[in-house]
């Protein structure tokens, strides 16, 4: 496929994931919380899968182009919480509180951080793990603490045992998914790896900081996958 052609299907696919989940919030009263964790859960991972219509040796030049898919996610973003750009509709759809502002943390850093994958972990194990916690695991944790998080952690009483051994599973099983759709090779050695990135990236999401969850967990999955990889 033609390269800048496979980038206007890559932006097409995105923008109609966006657009799904704020038709289901407008037609169907679904919930903020369910519209705003199908995008966080579901775009990285298509994003990256997508990848595939291009081959894994592409010049940088190709790979920036790429990530500018992302990059215009969170320019616009970034324009919704400084006001400067209007969307109720987006705000209702992703936001936590319904709050434009919100737009300069979560969402702006969801997408910086796919940019920067694109260029520096394109079509690697590092990219895939750091997609896998951050949108699955993550947004796995949030929902079973919700519904089964009666027990806190000690260190950390807005998060739950639940909670966090979801992210671990959830992270572990979508990577390895994916590992497998990418054709990568995959060990007994390597689920052990596997185990040990999942671990990493929920004792991270679990502690008591808030708006950084998106960075930590990301650059755990990365550091971790490195070392071990």
């Amino acid at each position: 496929m033609n390269f800048v052609l496979a980038w206007f299907l890559i932006l097409l696919i995105i923008i109609l994931e966006v657009a799904i989940t704020g038709f289901l919030a407008e037609k169907f009263k679904v919930r903020q919380i369910i519209t705003r964790k199908l995008n966080h859960i579901f775009i990285g991972p298509t994003y990256i899968l997508l990848w595939k219509l291009y081959p894994q040796d592409i010049d940088i030049k190709w790979k920036i182009l790429i990530s500018s898919i992302p990059f215009i996610f969170s320019i616009y973003y970034a324009l919704i919480g400084l006001g400067i750009a209007k969307n109720e509709k987006l705000v209702q759809t992703i936001s936590r509180k319904g709050d434009p502002k919100e737009f300069l943390y979560g969402p702006f850093y969801y997408g910086i951080i796919h940019t920067l994958l694109a260029i520096f972990f394109f079509q690697k194990r590092a990219a895939v793990f750091a997609v896998c916690a951050l949108c699955f695991g993550d947004g796995s944790a949030e929902l079973f603490g919700r519904l089964f998080g009666n027990k806190k952690l000690f260190w950390s009483p807005k998060k739950s045992y639940a909670g966090s051994f979801a992210m671990v599973v959830t992270t572990f099983l979508t990577s390895i998914l994916i590992l497998f759709l990418y054709d990568f090779s995959v060990t007994f050695l390597d689920l052990f790896k596997i185990v040990l990135v999942s671990i990493a990236c929920s004792f991270v999401e679990s502690l008591p900081y808030d708006n950084i969850d998106n960075i930590s967990i990301t650059s755990t999955a990365i550091i971790f996958a490195t070392i071990l990889f």
